[in-house]
């Protein structure tokens, strides 16, 4: 099975008060991208066409898109390409 990229957490934290620790992951960057996406698409009027599951499958390729434009970005700054 071919893991997906998810980018990491975007929200990630950590509690510590006294020696006790309480922490969260947070959200994926994936998620959060995909969100933003589907906001932008529920902006457009047009977008009421469509079922719900085809706004979040385009919005979570949009996410992968972004999250594999910046890879590449970063091994070409990198000189990794």
């Amino acid at each position: 099975m071919k893991m997906i990229e998810d980018g990491g957490s975007a929200f990630p934290f950590q509690y510590r008060p006294e020696a006790l620790v309480i922490q969260s992951p947070g959200m994926t960057r994936r998620q959060w991208l995909a969100g933003l996406a589907m906001k932008g698409m529920q902006a457009n009027p047009d977008a009421r066409e469509h079922s719900w599951m085809h706004i979040a499958e385009w919005a979570y390729k949009q996410a992968d898109c972004m999250l594999e434009f910046e890879r590449r970005e970063l091994e070409a700054a990198n000189g990794n390409d």
